[in-house]
């Protein structure tokens, strides 16, 4: 049985908690605080006057852009 419209519609709209980012990228939720407040971190909604979540998809393009993968301009990628 294939899921309907409505089935897909919400799972594609499923929105993250601040809390649940954090335990994704490995954070403190005070640390996304401080990341919104000056312009970091990864994309967030404010929903309401003072309810954030964050598109999963968003979350996963930004922790691609941030990993900690060596740069190849570093001067200690010869180091290892």
């Amino acid at each position: 049985m294939s899921p309907n419209l409505e089935t897909v519609t919400v799972r594609q709209l499923r929105l993250l908690s601040e809390g649940e980012v954090a335990n994704v990228i490995g954070v403190r939720p005070k640390t996304l605080q401080k990341w919104r407040a000056a312009g970091e971190g990864p994309p967030h909604i404010k929903v309401g006057k003072r309810l954030i979540k964050y598109r999963p998809g968003d979350v996963a393009i930004w922790m691609q852009e941030h990993s900690s993968q060596p740069d190849s301009s570093s001067p200690f990628r010869d180091a290892a």
